[in-house]
């Protein structure tokens, strides 16, 4: 079984108000700071070049190795960058978060791999993950 979560490209009103009040442009890109995860994460940086031909090169970006780190400096302002959906659905309703660019939506497959034969404790893990999941992400035919 797999799912998809769908990352979006997110910041703060008042980040949108501070680094793109011209609009969200390849001008303006490159010198407004992005929230990236970590050096493996390419995420980011391959939306940017599809989009705008931008190389990960030409753009202000910090690394933030932490799942809640990273969250929290978007959520503070700090800079902008691609959320899971789950993360920031209520933030995008109350107006806390506003999506920059919603042509640069991803969906991202997501796989819970485990053995046939489990333990009891892993069984109930997998049971619990399983059924966190078929509510929380959109199902996957990868």
């Amino acid at each position: 079984m797999s799912w998809k979560d769908a990352y979006r490209m997110v910041a703060t009103p008042a980040f949108v108000q501070s680094w793109f009040k011209r609009g969200i442009s390849r001008e303006a890109l490159p010198k407004a700071p992005a929230v990236i995860y970590n050096d493996q994460d390419h995420l980011h940086s391959h939306t940017l070049l599809a989009q705008f031909g931008l190389h990960q090169q030409c753009f202000a970006f910090y690394y933030t190795p932490s799942a809640t780190a990273f969250a929290e400096a978007i959520f503070s302002g700090l800079g902008y960058g691609l959320v899971p959906e789950y993360q920031i659905a209520d933030r995008l309703e109350n107006d806390a978060l506003v999506e920059i660019l919603p042509e640069c939506q991803c969906d991202v497959p997501l796989y819970w791999h485990h053995w046939q034969q489990q333990s009891p404790a892993l069984r109930v893990l997998t049971e619990v993950i399983l059924y966190q999941a078929s509510s929380l992400l959109n199902q996957s035919r990868f």
